[in-house]
């Protein structure tokens, strides 16, 4: 657990620099090898652990720096382990270009693959936005972020009302379509900043940084009217029960936050659904 979780903040450091920063570190790593191998008269080989800083370079800076720090250990090991222009100079170069590449390359494929994995992991395959675990992770962060430095935020718990009808007489496939609708539509109408995400069914949270209950007020008001404009015209006869709570001090946790916004939206479903139902924690 303890090397799981050192690992993980190793990863996380080197993701949060540039790629600059980062094509350095692997620089300097070669050099460190390249020295080992000029200073050690060849009784011992250190080709094998070049594949390190290319490996790294590769991953954290990409791979076309990673391609460059290949090609500078190529000729680097080259020139150390021949002390003359011969065909076996050439040969040995070009082998090692190959190997050096080859590992660079690969390592990008891994990475493209993990990624394309990590994303598919953390999207709802319907819609395209976060899914439950995903959204947990990041507002997680935002109640973290809030503890430390302060600055409110709002959660909006969004249930579409009569959906199961949808379903019952038009199908899943319509249905489908018309999840699909409702989050171009929340898309179009919120901040960049916002982040939505499908919680599962007809049900959709919206993570709103840096709102206080007048802003979010303002924000949630003009995106309910865009999506019932957007149902109208469809001729849906679907409409929004919003629950929102702004947080201006942290909540005990993820679980009692979304339980306060889930009961406001509730209270809407009771008082007639259609409407909006705004609240601040901790209480004025």
């Amino acid at each position: 657990m303890y090397f799981s979780e050192q690992l993980k903040k190793f990863y996380t450091f080197f993701e949060s620099k540039s790629w600059i920063f980062n094509f350095f570190i692997g620089l300097a790593c070669s050099l460190v090898v390249i020295l080992l191998d000029v200073t050690d008269n060849q009784e011992y080989q250190f080709s094998f652990f070049y594949m390190f800083p290319i490996g790294f370079t590769t991953w954290f800076a990409g791979r076309y720096f990673g391609g460059l720090l290949a090609l500078i250990c190529s000729f680097a090991w080259a020139i150390d382990n021949h002390t003359h222009l011969s065909l076996a100079l050439i040969w040995n170069t070009f082998s090692t270009i190959g190997v050096f590449l080859t590992i660079s390359i690969l390592v990008s494929k891994v990475k493209n693959m993990w990624e394309s994995e990590h994303q598919q992991s953390r999207n709802d395959f319907l819609t395209g936005v976060f899914n439950a675990r995903a959204f947990q992770e990041i507002l997680i962060r935002e109640i973290n972020r809030l503890d430390h430095n302060g600055i409110p935020f709002s959660l909006a718990y969004i249930d579409l009302d009569n959906f199961k009808e949808v379903n019952d007489r038009f199908g899943h496939t319509q249905g489908d379509q018309l999840l699909k609708l409702i989050t171009r539509s929340l898309i179009d109408s919120l901040r960049k900043s916002d982040v939505i995400a499908r919680m599962g069914g007809d049900e959709f949270v919206v993570l709103l940084p840096g709102t206080n209950l007048m802003i979010v007020q303002d924000v949630l008001n003009k995106m309910q009217n865009r999506l019932q404009k957007v149902l109208r015209g469809d001729r849906w006869q679907v409409t929004c029960s919003i629950g929102v709570v702004t947080c201006l001090a942290k909540p005990l946790n993820y679980d009692e936050l979304i339980s306060m916004a889930d009961d406001l939206m509730y209270r809407v479903k009771q008082n007639g659904k259609n409407n909006i139902q705004f609240a601040q924690y901790p209480p004025a």
